[in-house]
């Protein structure tokens, strides 16, 4: 409800079994659109995990290396694309940081639309983990979260859910990062 349009047919359509993803202001891909593939656009500056497990030692930077490397660049959106990578920013984030994780899907265009602006919330808030989580590829999240809409925004600390926004609004979104980062002065 509330302005939202269902997202049949999409490849996160009913991830929980019961209802489909939802998309906030109705502007997802059509039923029939296949997910893009298309990278192109991807921001410069995101990082981007590792799209598999390392197949041997030391022929990859570990998860551990890549979190350690990703922490080290501050106000940067780092891109979580793999179940491993998720767990790894989710549990060894040390226990002063907020994790800001953006549940979101390629075809999901409000997401595409406030890019700019949650990339602009991670370089304000630069002690605050900013995570954008695929969705369709960390899909033990999703279900574990009960996300219903695009984009969600699960606000964690010590691994668990301390806050929660869902839809395009950044302004509320920045305000409850304010309330719940322990390093911010309001």
């Amino acid at each position: 409800g509330g302005g939202r349009a269902a997202v049949r047919g999409s490849p996160s359509a009913g991830l929980d079994g019961a209802s489909p993803i939802r998309c906030a202001m109705g502007a997802c891909a059509s039923a029939s659109a296949a997910p893009s593939t298309d990278t192109s656009s991807a921001p410069s500056e995101v990082a981007v995990a590792p799209p598999r497990p390392l197949v041997s030692e030391g022929s990859r930077m570990d998860v551990k290396e890549a979190l350690v490397d990703r922490m080290a660049t501050a106000g940067k959106l780092v891109v979580v694309d793999t179940p491993k990578t998720y767990q790894t920013m989710v549990n060894d984030v040390p226990a002063e940081r907020l994790v800001v994780a953006e549940f979101t899907a390629a075809w999901c265009a409000p997401c595409k639309q406030i890019l700019p602006e949650y990339k602009a919330l991670a370089r304000d808030h630069t002690n605050v983990v900013f995570l954008q989580v695929d969705a369709e590829r960390v899909v033990d999240a999703v279900l574990q979260f009960k996300i219903q809409a695009f984009p969600t925004f699960i606000l964690l600390r010590h691994a668990n859910e301390v806050g929660r926004h869902s839809g395009t609004n950044m302004k509320k979104l920045d305000k409850l990062i304010r309330e719940k980062d322990s390093t911010t002065r309001v």
